[in-house]
């Protein structure tokens, strides 16, 4: 709810600050507790003192001190005799021969942190000698049973992995520790142990009593992990379409928000700068738009189980990120994104999960997709201390192609000619007042100057198999181009702790990010469209040089300038934090509880001085101060299951509770009236202040549960069911039930199917899922009755108050039906090729939208819900490719693509709602309607349009329906892109490796021409518009005559097909190069790891677009910079 003229709250100011103060105080303290814990893992000596006592004790004993693990059966333990010892700061190794040398029946062995127990048998060889001690194994007795432990390359226990006898239909799967036991088993029997995300393993019985294995991760990319909704499974067992980007891939880009590195990387989703600053907010688009509303489209973005939270969900100018009210408002970056600053090297992957098999068990909240940042964690075999730094530049490299100062003069005295007027200092001061002969790249003046770019990050990991910790801080700071230059600066810091139970059943882990970040924002003026002989912007004295435009007319022009002054300066710190809880009740039963908190906290003022206004108008300077906090937390208990019934199968079940608050409030103060730039800051010194505030809560709840059966890793079957309560509804309609079915099928993996597939197939699989999900965008409590004084006048002492809006209390979930099937194939042959197909078909009905009631009622709306339906279908292919897989040399390549069509299916009584002039049922949501330009009159050099009635009249009323007489508004175009993707390719040779990426678009789009002012007005115009504009009767040319008249068909260009073209492109967007050092330059500079980078972001783009970049549909504005970057980095 909003309000306006309220008091200054000291109060709330006081809080903000502590919180802030707290926020820094927690961060430093979580990283001293970080690096105490890492120290005290880290200890492999012992100190011992026993007489006669229990070898199961003094091994306890060890693990308390050094944090090793020891792994053993206790019956084992019934064969060891009692331990006397004396032992002062010995070496583990040490102590453990000095002990195990007195056991006549056991013996043991290490394996980095993991130390084994077993039986002590010497094996004699044929010849009747006896081999040498073998420390893994004992011999099995035939009929009896073996035990083992499975663990991965870290030595971590892998629970759950599953254990099968080969041809057998026998097995069982590991506890949580990793054990395993299996009975009745013969000489010659092999066990096959396979875990997700690793390769499979397979090792015989033969000889052995008990067995260990040490499984390798996976790369291939069928068993990759991928999300599946709070678990794991693998890309071969998967129902839904899941795209995965590690944090190497992300790393190599120089940028300050992560979510850009995925641009090209992920077909069918689409990211869009809302403006061309770092800290901008990102418009994600995932396989379409299906919103009638303003409402955010953006997915769910989950970091490490937390979910972000979203201010008011009514798009970033209305505070969906942590800048709220009125700052939101003022300042170029809107609200800014949730993820400026968030260091791309702490990421471990991002994961995108596109369909509702994949999404319906995050409810309503996913409806648009999620997006899952994982950060990186410990490792618990070595200790490891790593800087990065990088420092670079980024530079404007592709400018607007205009007239110089001679072509500039012939098209103003020519247009002024073909008007019939004569050039004076009313109509024309750039010929008569100012210098002919002056020249000025206006472009390169402003927003030309080479910014440096620095980023740097340190980070330490390291741990035991029972703890393991990380911690990083990074610093980054990249310049602006523009002339008065702003700043952009980072710091953050990020911990990552885990910690296991010695039986490995109870699990913790906790994930602290916090990120300060400080912006002085320039706006960058729209300083192309300036004559180019016009005066300087500075004088001699560093002021705005006013004076030779004062009493030209032309005042607004120089205008743009004022914005240099004009600082904008925002402060912000984000803390994000999740904790996890697991413990395991039963084999395959766990319990989890889950809980995240964010606060952000933005302070933000924009000032304007009196030195940046016209000095003739007697200007007084104003400020803006405005603070903002947004608090969210999350609390998700849950229980999982993973058993087997038939040991071929295996089930998977989860059930759980989602809570969910949310609060975001603002509070800005407006002060004007200033006399001298110097008080700005000061609000006391001001002569009038508006108070405005901001206060909007969010609550939201759900329950979910999911079960997943697969038959011998080859049938998988799979539902979610969800129900979810949202604050933004009124009672009686808060709670919504939504569900997904999937299904997948291993095709290549049965008997009578592969013969035929081979040689040319080696895997094929079908999937596909079907599901509902519901929407809550919209405004907070519309339901409600809210009032406000806002712009009323007081009367006898007394400020009313007024309604602001209409009140509905009956509006309901809007719903989404998706339909998805997928196709991935893989082809034999020295170059491995997959292919990756699916299909969608997404259809939103029940909108919530402003309906339109009579404005006698007071209100020209009231929101509510609406049967329009809007229909996303298309396709998406992925491509990849092993061309060459050498020792020495490696080749990868990818291609991926997105097809989206956009259609409004249905919409009942169109006509009486506000869309009835912008929507056409059975059209994409996305067309515009335009004239049809057909050229310029050879004879008199004005436009002309395609006259679809023949009534004599081009009708361009966008008050009627689209395509409807007597409008000539006929010609539709449809300015969603066609196809988007990416091209990938990475080259590895010995120490070097290369690699490249591309991203593309095949698009209509807004060219040069569509908002550029008439061709011969004041300011400079295109080359082309020049070069082939009508000059004398005959001329056949593709633009009007010049004049300096407004009323020369203005919406030729904006209205008509010439103001639109081809914008479609393939940008080169990254390249990285980087290289190993030696192994003995490692070793003699003593370095665990060490190399060196070149990096480079937006270096060149193949385009036919008239304009200067496709993605930059604004003539004048400011186009994407180019940014070289250099490091290195090491490990000690």
């Amino acid at each position: 709810m909003e309000g306006n003229r309220h008091p200054i709250d000291r109060k709330l100011l006081t809080t903000e600050i502590n919180c802030c103060i707290i926020m820094k105080l927690t961060a430093v303290l979580l990283v001293i507790i970080a690096l105490l814990a890492g120290l005290r893992g880290e200890a492999q000596t012992v100190t011992l003192s026993v007489k006669n006592a229990k070898l199961e004790n003094v091994l306890k004993g060890f693990k308390k001190q050094t944090g090793y693990s020891f792994f053993y059966n206790e019956d084992l333990l019934a064969k060891a005799t009692r331990v006397t010892l004396e032992l002062n700061n010995t070496q583990l190794a040490d102590a453990l021969s000095a002990i195990f040398s007195k056991q006549p029946a056991l013996d043991y062995s290490i394996n980095g942190p993991i130390v084994t127990i077993h039986e002590k048998i010497v094996v004699q060889n044929k010849s009747g000698q006896p081999n040498g001690n073998d420390q893994t194994t004992t011999l099995a007795v035939p009929g009896k049973s073996i035990k083992g432990t499975v663990f991965n390359k870290r030595y971590e226990a892998l629970g759950n992995a599953s254990v099968m006898i080969k041809g057998r239909n026998k097995g069982t799967s590991t506890a949580t520790d990793g054990s395993f036991k299996l009975d009745d088993l013969n000489e010659e029997d092999v066990l096959i142990v396979s875990y997700i995300g690793y390769n499979t393993t397979e090792m015989p019985v033969k000889g052995r009593g008990t067995i260990t294995f040490m499984l390798e991760e996976t790369t291939n990319q069928l068993d990759e992990v991928v999300a599946q909704g709070y678990s794991k499974t693998t890309k071969r067992l998967s129902t839904s379409s899941v795209a995965k980007v590690s944090g190497e891939e992300i790393a190599r880009q120089p940028i300050m928000n992560p979510i850009l590195a995925l641009q090209g990387k992920v077909p069918g989703m689409v990211l869009t700068p809302v403006v061309g600053y770092a800290a901008s907010p990102v418009l994600i688009d995932i396989r379409g738009r299906g919103l009638l509303s303003d409402a955010s489209s953006n997915p769910l973005i989950i970091i490490d189980g937390m979910p972000l939270p979203v201010g008011s969900n009514q798009g970033t100018a209305a505070g969906d990120g942590p800048v709220q009210g009125l700052m939101a408002a003022l300042s170029p970056v809107q609200s800014q994104n949730f993820l400026f600053g968030l260091n791309p090297k702490d990421i471990e992957s991002i994961e995108v999960l596109k369909d509702i098999g994949a999404t319906a068990i995050y409810g309503s909240t996913g409806a648009n997709g999620v997006i899952l940042i994982t950060t990186k964690r410990g490792k618990s075999v070595t200790s490891d201390l790593t800087v990065n730094v990088n420092y670079g530049i980024s530079k404007i490299t592709r400018y607007w192609d205009l007239l110089d100062t001679k072509q500039y003069l012939q098209m103003r005295r020519e247009a002024l000619y073909n008007d019939g007027l004569v050039p004076s200092k009313i109509n024309a001061p750039d010929l008569v007042d100012w210098d002919t002969t002056r020249y000025t790249d206006w472009q390169r003046e402003v927003w030309g100057r080479t910014a440096g770019a620095l980023n740097a990050t340190v980070s330490y990991s390291g741990g035991t198999p029972n703890f393991s910790h990380r911690i990083s801080a990074n610093y980054s700071r990249p310049d602006d181009i523009t002339t008065v230059s702003g700043k952009n600066e980072t710091i953050g810091f990020n911990l990552a702790l885990d910690r296991r139970s010695n039986n490995q059943k109870f699990n913790t882990s906790l994930t602290v990010s916090y990120i300060h970040s400080f912006l002085n924002m320039i706006s960058a003026s729209n300083a192309a469209s300036l004559p180019p002989n016009a005066p300087p912007i500075f004088d001699s004295a560093g002021n705005l040089n006013y004076g030779p435009w004062i009493g030209t007319g032309f005042e607004t022009n120089f205008s743009s300038f004022e914005s240099l002054l004009r600082p904008i300066e925002s402060k912000s710190n984000v803390l994000n934090s999740s904790f996890r809880i697991t413990y395991q009740v039963a084999k395959g039963l766990s319990l989890i509880t889950m809980l995240g908190y964010s606060i952000s906290n933005n302070d933000g003022i924009t000032l304007t001085p009196i030195r940046s206004q016209n000095p003739t108008k007697n200007p007084t300077g104003s400020s803006s101060l405005s603070k903002s906090q947004t608090r969210s937390w999350n609390l998700e208990p849950q229980f999982s299951y993973d058993g087997s019934l038939f040991g071929k199968d295996r089930i998977g079940i989860i059930g759980g509770v989602t809570i969910r608050k949310t609060n975001a409030e603002s509070m800005s103060v407006m002060a004007t009236g200033y006399n001298n730039d110097a008080m700005l800051r000061s609000f006391a010194l001001a002569t009038n202040y508006y108070p405005y505030n901001t206060s909007r809560m969010y609550r939201y709840a759900g329950v979910m549960g999911r079960a997943e059966y697969v038959w011998d890793n080859k049938y998988v079957i799979n539902g979610i069911w969800r129900r979810d309560g949202s604050s933004r509804f009124g009672p009686g309609r808060r709670f919504g039930n939504f569900w997904s079915a999937g299904i997948a099928w291993i095709a290549s993996d049965e008997k009578w199917l592969r013969n035929a597939l081979s040689p040319v197939v080696s895997f094929l699989k079908l999937n596909a899922n079907i599901g509902t999900a519901g929407s809550d965008g919209g405004g907070d409590y519309q339901y409600l009755s809210q009032w406000s004084r806002d712009r009323m006048v007081n009367y006898d002492d007394v400020v009313p108050m007024k309604n602001l809006h209409a009140v509905n209390q009956y509006y309901q979930w809007a719903l989404t039906r998706e339909l998805n099937a997928g196709l991935q194939i893989n082809f034999m042959g020295s170059g491995k090729l997959g292919l990756s197909v699916n299909y969608y078909r997404k259809r939103i009905g029940n909108q919530l939208l402003q309906n339109p009631t009579p404005i006698f009622t007071g209100f020209p709306d009231v929101f509510g819900n609406w049967n329009a339906t809007v229909q996303n279908s298309g396709w998406e292919f992925s491509l990849n490719a092993t061309f060459i897989n050498k020792k020495n040399f490696r080749w990868n390549g990818s291609v991926n693509a997105g097809i989206n069509r956009n259609r409004l299916l249905e919409y009942p009584d169109i006509l009486k709602t506000p869309h009835f002039s912008k929507y056409l049922v059975g059209q994409p949501i996305t067309n515009i309607y335009l004239l049809n330009y057909l050229g310029v009159d050879p004879m008199t050099g004005t436009y002309q349009f395609e006259d679809y009635n023949g009534d004599g009249n081009i009708d361009r009323a966008s008050k009627l329906p689209p395509k409807t007489a007597p409008s000539d508004l006929q010609k539709e175009l449809d300015m969603q892109p066609r196809v988007t993707g990416g091209i990938s390719q990475s080259i590895t040779y010995r120490k070097w490796s290369l690699f490249l990426s591309f991203d593309y678009k095949v698009q209509k789009g807004r060219n040069a021409y569509y908002n550029f002012s008439g061709p011969g007005q004041f300011g400079n115009m295109p080359l082309e518009i020049f070069n082939n504009h009508w000059r004398e009767p005959g001329d056949n040319a593709r633009f009007a005559k010049l004049s300096t008249l407004t009323s020369m068909a203005s919406f030729a260009r904006s209205q008509s097909t010439l103001g639109f073209s081809d914008a479609s492109f393939l940008r080169f967007s990254n390249i990285s190069i980087s290289c190993q050092l030696p192994e003995p330059w490692l070793k003699k500079l003593g370095m665990k790891n060490g190399s060196f980078n070149i990096n480079a972001r937006n270096l060149f783009i193949i385009t036919r677009y008239e304009g200067i970049d496709p993605e930059m549909q604004f003539f004048g504005g400011m186009p994407p910079a180019k940014t070289i970057t250099a490091g290195f980095s090491i490990t000690l």
